[in-house]
């Protein structure tokens, strides 16, 4: 007797039963690029073996094969016209994962303000032949998850967060990696580090490294945390970098939200007649391009960005297979990369006070 459209064998089933994953199966099913000829055969196996109803060459496909998908990616005001840093390995994970599957992808800057909120919609959004998206570093807010619930369209996040409801992200851990990095300064003698980026109210994970830093000095028992709050501009960092260092002259180490911030604050210091490491050390997170290429090289947090990527057209995907999977959100786990702005000082030497020059 055939099986009643009840017990139809399901994608995932042979996914499941093959060990393999579920774009994997809707890969070999549709004979589509981007799996091995061994996965495919393993999969066409596996599909027969547990009955299930392939299509005749003349009847539609059993899953649409996705075409297209979109890419949203914030662009801050005063953004200068060149590729993010952090955001364009991330794009490279995508594009290479979406060469090799065969699919289209299109991208549009997503203008946001200080708090990475959308200030308008691009275009690419009502584009029909849009199947799904991918939203990197910036929240959805009620008018863009309006927008998505009136096309049902999938959507990803990668650094991103919803002030509305719950989606499938690709996140970092910036809590556990903060928490390393303030670590890593006290296992290197430090016993007065601050915190320089961001501000209470800042992105969500700014304010996860903020309570990775707070909770390491808690658990050390290091005394209270000391915070350089500001925008992301040169200027205000400065200032408050400047400030922090002058009334905390006991502070030898420093923890940056991220690497951009971090090299500003180098320069900034060294600007005053404050060395790097020598009189603060000083510690990133992201570890983009530059932090390898400035003088000294910038000892930070690695985040795999081009992992994050790929991951993410996978989720996406398999979202669009099998709308009723649930949300996932996957968390990557940062790794410290030592070079050269931290040093080792003796926990028993007296502290100098640093004062910097013109004050």
């Amino acid at each position: 007797m055939p099986n009643s459209r009840k017990n139809r064998v399901k994608l995932s089933d042979i996914a499941q039963a093959s060990g393999v994953s579920l774009t994997a199966v809707s890969l070999a099913l549709s004979d589509k690029p981007g799996i091995s000829k061994e996965t495919r055969v393993r999969v066409l196996e596996m599909a027969r073996s547990l009955g299930y109803h392939f299509k005749s060459p003349a009847s539609s496909a059993q899953i649409k094969p996705i075409k297209t998908i979109g890419l949203l990616v914030k662009s801050s005001p005063g953004d200068e016209p060149r590729a993010n840093y952090f955001y364009s390995h991330i794009i490279a994970g995508i594009e290479g994962t979406c060469r090799q599957m065969g699919i289209n992808l299109m991208f549009a800057n997503l203008p946001v303000n200080q708090d990475n909120f959308p200030l308008e919609l691009p275009p690419l959004l009502e584009k029909s032949d849009v199947e799904g998206l991918l939203l990197a570093g910036a929240f959805v807010d009620d008018h863009l998850s309006q927008i998505l619930d009136r096309r049902s369209c999938p959507l990803v996040l990668i650094d991103s967060y919803s002030s509305t409801r719950e989606y499938n992200a690709v996140l970092s851990d910036n809590v556990l990696g903060a928490y390393q990095a303030t670590q890593f300064l006290i296992h290197k003698g430090h016993r007065h580090i601050g915190f320089v980026g961001g501000h209470p109210g800042a992105f969500p994970s700014f304010r996860d490294r903020r309570t990775g830093y707070w909770q390491a000095l808690t658990d050390c028992n290091m005394g209270h945390p000391t915070f350089a709050d500001c925008l992301f501009n040169r200027a205000e960092l400065a200032t408050a970098v400047l400030e922090l260092v002058t009334q905390n002259r006991q502070i030898s180490g420093l923890v940056c939200v991220n690497d951009d911030t971090a090299i500003s604050t180098m320069y900034s210091l060294i600007e005053a007649g404050i060395r790097v490491p020598q009189d603060i050390s000083i510690i990133g997170f992201d570890d983009i391009y530059l932090a390898e290429n400035v003088v000294p090289a910038l000892t930070t947090m690695r985040v795999n960005k081009q992992s994050m990527g790929r991951l993410a057209v996978q989720i996406l995907l398999n979202q669009m297979y099998q709308m009723d999977g649930g949300c996932v959100t996957s968390i990557y786990r940062p790794s410290l990369v030592e070079r050269n702005s931290v040093m080792e000082i003796c926990r028993s030497e007296a502290v100098e006070e640093i004062t910097p020059s013109g004050n």
